[in-house]
């Protein structure tokens, strides 16, 4: 008892003694793709009422390829081509544009899915006005560009209004603790442009 009480002594005596290493600061170069993705951004200058200009979009394509003893088959779906400009202004504002492309039909403009104005003071509050995406369920809430799946489930776009209905409305969200909110009140019809403001109206709230 006496032996092993010492060993445990000195032992806790060593770990106490050992010096803490500093945290390694690991510094890693841009890769290309960091260089490809910043020619986006045409300015940037947070000491001017203009903060920053840049332009914005997605491509979202499918390609499947079956090989079979039954015979082959392919395809391929081009299921999004968006492009957009942001504006970062006076510290706080955010004015977004984005519109959509079919490339394969005649005329290739598909509408205007997004035109909105958010004004942001702090963490704990933003307001937004303008045609936006009513984040209603989890998955619509999520950017169809950072969907870890191809696309939304059958389950959330029964019940959601869907990502080609952006709405036009107003909404507020923040952050206060751990609390997160989100409040809404949009358009009920949705079109390639702003929509009908006088066809009824809908909500949205989540805590």
């Amino acid at each position: 008892m006496k032996l092993t009480a010492s060993l445990l002594f000195i032992s806790s005596a060593l770990v106490a003694g050992t010096p803490t290493k500093a945290p390694i600061d690991i510094k890693t170069e841009p890769s290309a793709f960091d260089h490809l993705w910043s020619l986006a951004t045409l300015y940037k200058d947070k000491d001017t009422f203009i903060n920053e200009v840049s332009l914005f979009g997605r491509v979202h394509a499918t390609w499947t390829a079956v090989d079979t003893d039954h015979g082959d088959w392919s395809d391929w779906e081009l299921r999004r081509l968006r492009a957009g400009l942001r504006v970062k202004f006076a510290d706080q504002f955010d004015l977004k544009t984005e519109v959509r492309f079919l490339p394969f039909e005649d005329p290739i403009y598909d509408g205007l899915t997004e035109a909105s104005l958010t004004w942001t003071p702090d963490a704990a509050f933003s307001l937004s006005i303008g045609k936006q995406l009513p984040r209603y369920t989890q998955e619509g809430a999520i950017s169809s560009s950072e969907l870890l799946t191809i696309e939304r489930s059958l389950l959330a776009n029964t019940f959601w209004v869907g990502e080609d209905n952006y709405s036009t409305g107003i909404s507020f969200a923040g952050k206060a603790g751990a609390w997160q909110y989100y409040a809404a009140a949009l358009s009920g019809e949705s079109d390639k442009a702003f929509g009908k403001l006088n066809a009824g109206w809908y909500g949205v709230a989540s805590l």
